[in-house]
């Protein structure tokens, strides 16, 4: 029993998975099946004077939408400023897109041609315009009025390159969204685009758009712009037609940071070649000062050959004593001077010392001068 109830368990699992899986669908489902093919207007009758009443008939309206239904002259080119405000009647549609509404005939403010103008108030922007001519009004040829364009969108688009960088003029695109809200088409628009930054005056160009934009049509257009070489910081755009400005739009240009790498290398390797440039000046010079020296009076000193380096100055060999003589026999020992009886010895002759003479030693504390009396005295004895 445990194990037949597993299987249904699962079954019932899955069959709860794709109810709830198929419901969201079914619910986006029925409102396509509920939409009607489009909108539409009639009046019966289809022509009347004024004081009278007609019924008009709407189908394939979005469901619950709040309409109004005016009586209009001129086709209602100019919007309600053609149509009888004060005779109009706003009404809500029914579950399925349609109403049902007396409308009284009166004479509109403009001449004929007339119609009947429904329009949406909630929702999404529906108008129908039934033609419904007034007897007992003259009929005119609608007036054409110059196509009107609206911005709908802008935006300043593109960015920078290697050059701009390094001080290149920079260039964006100028993007909008325009649309034709006059009755007649406009064909080649010119358009003009001013350029300002801060306090300055704008630098104004023309740039003709070629197409045509239809009444109540909308054209995406792209218009280049160039700024002034070096160009950074906010700057404003401002897009005219026919004199009337359509829209602005603020931009932020970068620092070409470029320019100040150029100045800063530029400020370190000039003072740098000209130091090498000075170096080599004085490199060529240096042997016409050497030349110079050579021709002075008086001992030269030997250089070296010019371009090979600095002058080095050289010295002459040291002279060459020549040996001295070996000695034939000692010297006698010299006593120091502090010896008694130490003195410089005088040159003798042979009178003075006399071969026969024997010198006699000198005792401490004795002189020379005593010893030699002394001497004499025994030799006479």
């Amino acid at each position: 029993m445990t194990v037949m109830s597993l299987p249904r368990r699962a079954a019932l699992l899955a069959g709860v998975l794709l109810l709830a899986l198929a419901l969201p669908v079914a619910l986006r489902a029925a409102p396509a099946r509920a939409a009607t093919p489009g909108a539409a207007v009639t009046a019966s009758p289809g022509t009347a004077a004024p004081g009278s009443t007609t019924t008009i008939t709407g189908t394939g309206w979005p469901a619950r939408t709040l309409l109004t239904v005016l009586l209009c002259g001129q086709n209602g080119v100019d919007g309600t400023d053609d149509c009888a405000n004060g005779s109009g009647r706003a009404l809500t549609t029914t579950a399925g897109g349609g109403f049902t509404v007396q409308l009284p005939v009166v004479k509109p403010p403009q001449p004929c041609p007339c119609v009947i103008h429904a329009t949406t108030v909630t929702g999404g922007n529906i108008t129908v315009n039934t033609a419904f001519p007034v007897i007992g009004v003259a009929s005119v040829p609608v007036k054409q009025s110059p196509g009107t364009l609206l911005p709908l969108t802008a935006t300043v688009s593109g960015g920078g390159s290697l050059m701009t960088w390094f001080g290149a003029p920079p260039h964006r695109t100028f993007k909008a969204v325009i649309a034709n809200v006059g009755n007649s088409a406009i064909t080649d628009p010119v358009f003009r685009t001013g350029i300002w930054h801060s306090v300055f005056a704008p630098d104004w160009q023309e740039f003709q758009w070629s197409g045509v934009i239809a009444p109540g049509g909308r054209q995406e257009i792209d218009i280049p712009l160039d700024f002034a070489a070096g160009a950074h910081g906010g700057y404003s755009v401002e897009l005219q037609y026919n004199g009337t400005e359509l829209t602005t739009q603020q931009v932020t240009l970068p620092h070409p940071w470029g320019v100040a790498l150029f100045w800063l290398l530029l400020c370190v390797v000039v003072p740098v070649g000209l130091f090498r440039i000075g170096l080599a000046v004085v490199d060529r010079l240096r042997p016409d000062l050497a030349l110079n020296q050579d021709q002075r009076p008086g001992p030269r000193p030997p250089h070296t050959a010019p371009g090979q380096g600095y002058d080095t100055l050289v010295l002459p060999p040291m002279p060459v004593h020549p040996p001295r003589p070996p000695r034939t026999a000692p010297l006698a020992p010299t006593l120091p001077w502090f010896a008694p009886g130490y003195g410089p010895a005088l040159p003798r002759t042979d009178e003075d010392d006399p071969p026969s003479r024997t010198a006699q030693a000198r005792t401490p504390g004795s002189s020379t001068l005593g010893s030699s009396t002394l001497l004499d005295k025994g030799i006479d004895a």
